[in-house]
């Protein structure tokens, strides 16, 4: 019998993240998921676990704090032995602000969670997956990793940042069996997005359907994404089939940034 893979997602309990963690689950990984203290509960492992027979580990988590970090990658080890694939999703909350309009603790905070927290914890599972020699880690950066938009300095710096870090562990790893991709989704309806919409409805004094068909026509593709066809990326991008994918930074926006 072969022995399961063990996957590490951050910002999972909901959204990209539950969707990530359902593919991963799908593909006969045991998972250790991660959310705020206030998002954790049993519902969510124990769906995944009734649906595809894997072991799951729910943990909330303050990205924020390197302390934190440290038990999350301690905790995953002492349960299941290694962590063999890291997914890193989680993001702090992104506020439609300026620059001029970004206060310091803001800041701080998006830089925490966006970027030092995939790079404390990919600098804490390497030496494990470089040592078995088979590794996979995925940064979840975004279309805007690829292109710029107004009013959200610190996502925009993050999301570029994180494509950044994901070259240099992908130059660092080069024939060692670990690989490291970013996924860089567009729009997709997610509880946060949903929030968003009612803003726009509130301010607009519109439906929330009106409002999220005004959103949506932003986009290139004139919709929102579908949380699992980023899944089925980052899917592919964990498994066997994609050792020889490393360094990249895979666009799922809908054309999005072929055309800005």
């Amino acid at each position: 019998m072969v022995e399961r893979r063990t996957a590490l997602v951050t910002g999972s309990m909901q959204g990209i993240g539950l969707a990530i963690a359902r593919r991963l689950a799908g593909q006969g990984n045991n998972l250790v998921l991660t959310g705020l203290p206030d998002e954790v509960g049993d519902d969510v492992g124990n769906g995944i676990e009734a649906d595809f027979g894997v072991e799951v580990m729910a943990l909330p988590v303050d990205l924020s704090e390197l302390d934190a970090i440290k038990s999350l990658v301690s905790d995953a080890t002492e349960r299941f032995g290694a962590v063999d694939v890291l997914v890193n999703n989680a993001a702090a909350p992104r506020p439609p602000v300026p620059v001029t309009g970004t206060g310091d603790d803001q800041w701080n905070l998006t830089i925490a969670v966006n970027l030092n927290a995939p790079f404390f914890l990919a600098r804490a599972v390497l030496p494990s997956m470089l040592e078995r020699g088979w590794g996979r880690i995925v940064n979840i950066s975004s279309v805007f990793g690829l292109v710029g938009t107004a009013n959200r300095p610190g996502y925009v710096a993050t999301k570029h940042g994180l494509i950044g870090l994901t070259r240099a562990i992908a130059a660092e790893t080069l024939n060692s069996g670990v690989t490291c991709n970013a996924v860089c989704p567009g729009l997709t309806m997610t509880p946060r997005m949903e929030k968003e919409v009612a803003i726009i409805a509130k301010d607009q004094n519109v439906s929330l359907q009106e409002a999220e068909i005004i959103l949506a026509r932003r986009l290139v593709a004139e919709k929102f994404l579908s949380a699992e066809s980023v899944a089925a990326a980052v899917g592919y991008l964990c498994g066997d089939n994609s050792a020889d994918t490393t360094g990249a930074a895979l666009p799922i926006d809908g054309g999005q940034s072929a055309v800005c």
